[in-house]
């Protein structure tokens, strides 16, 4: 049990990055586009922002995504797959816990998976329907590769596969 605990607050962990991130961004390709705006000036490459990790915890935060997904069998919800994993544990471990974990997992499997969901949405608004003037490279890369990866996730989650 305190191995599936570890592994939520890694991936949680990752979620909130990549949130603050993808709101780092936003605030910055706003500023980016508003006369005279100086709160969240372009760090010319600066290793030490948000926007520095935004693509990789983006993709880091996808691949559990749909890493989930895939193992989901079809017309199964992705929470029964992680609460397997809990149930796979001793006797005495699981006694009382079970029915606590299985709550737990189901709506932290949720928030997850709409926490993963809104930032991606909200990157492709910002990058490529707001019509902004100045554009923000690091973002844009965050945006396509969030398309990419929910195309694959949705491809993972329905269980389609290319025709040959």
């Amino acid at each position: 049990m305190l191995r599936v605990i570890f592994l939520a607050a890694i991936a949680f962990f990752l979620l909130y990055l990549y949130a603050y991130a993808t709101w780092y961004a936003i605030q910055v390709l706003k500023c980016l586009n508003t006369p005279g705006c100086v709160a969240f000036a372009y760090p010319a490459k600066s290793p030490d922002t948000p926007l520095s990790f935004l693509p990789l915890v983006g993709g880091l935060v996808s691949a559990l995504v749909i890493s989930v997904l895939a193992i989901t069998p079809p017309k199964d919800s992705p929470d029964t797959t992680i609460v397997s994993s809990v149930q796979n544990m001793s006797r005495a471990e699981a006694e009382g816990v079970v029915d606590w974990a299985k709550v737990v997992t189901q709506v932290l499997t949720y928030v997850y998976l709409l926490g993963w969901f809104v930032c991606g949405v909200a990157s492709v608004y910002y990058v490529y329907m707001k019509g902004n003037t100045i554009p923000l490279p690091e973002f844009t890369a965050a945006a396509k590769s969030w398309m990419g990866l929910a195309i694959a996730s949705a491809y993972a989650f329905f269980g389609l596969r290319p025709s040959a």
